[in-house]
């Protein structure tokens, strides 16, 4: 999983390592995408609700 300014995980995203969860982009002064590799076997709850807790950020900047 990634928050980071996308320049940064381009070649991870390019090689299919990272995916983007969201097709929603924030555009501030800067921005960050949020990543899971997909080839992940499990996502461990902490991780989850990491996401979730993420997600409910975004969503409550809209």
């Amino acid at each position: 999983m990634a928050l980071c300014p996308g320049a940064m995980i381009r070649p991870d995203r390019r090689t299919g390592h990272l995916i983007r969860l969201s097709r929603v982009t924030v555009r501030k002064d800067f921005g960050y995408s949020l990543l899971v590799r997909p080839q992940a076997p499990t996502v461990q709850p902490n991780i989850v609700a990491f996401q979730e807790w993420v997600l409910k950020q975004r969503d409550s900047m809209e």
